[in-house]
């Protein structure tokens, strides 16, 4: 089973829901908001990765106005519009009000592409490389379960999980893990969840039992726990300190 890393919402849409379907089968997974309201529109943020708007509707301008009303209320979400090519006052209207990913009808087949940059832009995500874990040392069938790791460490939640789908014995995994000078791969993982948490205090305005959510934990508890055990202190004190640390310095 492929883990879906990124979903996106579009809205207001009239003229191309079959064709971003088609477009963004194989790398998003892609909901359909049914109300053309936008402002009656209620999303969970932690559970996407992007909301696209099509603007290829009737009244456009005081769409924009509502688009921007959203946008204010969850700032850490990327917003992608979809305009007519040859609508250029809309797309200066967009450019005025910081509205930066914009995309002509007439170019949608590059939409995957920069669903994706727009995405990794806004992405948090820690790596193998601050672990100074090095591929290069590593087996290719250990590579593969360390990429594997690094791709989503949010989304797994033991260390089973990842024996199972590379068709290996808990003990053999870690075993290898260990042969190749690793850390064990339960603390590769909470390792990994931990850094991103730290990235999200440091970007954005989630708050704790968000961020706990967004970095793989599957409660504030445990999160607060996990944190507490590898640091030494809660993820609140954490962060507080790293406040005081750029205040000081800024």
């Amino acid at each position: 089973m492929t883990l879906a890393i990124f979903s996106c919402l579009l809205c207001c849409s009239k003229f191309y829901v079959t064709r971003l379907q088609e477009l963004l089968k194989n790398d998003f997974e892609l909901f359909i908001h049914p109300d053309s309201s936008i402002r009656t529109m209620k999303v969970n943020p932690l559970s996407l990765s992007c909301i696209i708007f099509d603007l290829l509707v009737e009244n456009a301008p005081s769409r924009l106005d509502q688009i921007l009303l959203y946008n204010n209320r969850y700032p850490d979400l990327p917003v992608l519009v979809i305009i007519d090519k040859d609508n250029i006052e809309l797309a200066r209207l967009c450019g005025a009000h910081g509205i930066k990913n914009v995309i002509g009808s007439s170019t949608l087949d590059e939409i995957p592409r920069e669903l994706a940059r727009i995405i990794n832009d806004n992405q948090v995500k820690a790596s193998l490389r601050e672990l100074n874990v090095e591929l290069s040392a590593c087996s290719f069938a250990l590579t593969e379960i360390l990429l594997y790791i690094e791709s989503y460490y949010q989304k797994i939640m033991t260390v089973q999980e990842i024996a199972q789908r590379f068709n290996y014995s808990e003990f053999n995994l870690i075993k290898d893990f260990k042969k190749s000078g690793l850390i064990s791969p339960k603390k590769m993982l909470l390792c990994l969840k931990i850094i991103h948490a730290i990235k999200l205090m440091d970007k954005t305005s989630y708050k704790m039992k968000e961020i706990a959510t967004l970095s793989g934990f599957s409660n504030e508890k445990r999160f607060n726990e996990c944190f507490n055990r590898v640091l030494g202190c809660s993820p609140k004190v954490y962060h507080l300190n790293m406040h005081a640390t750029n205040v000081n310095h800024g």
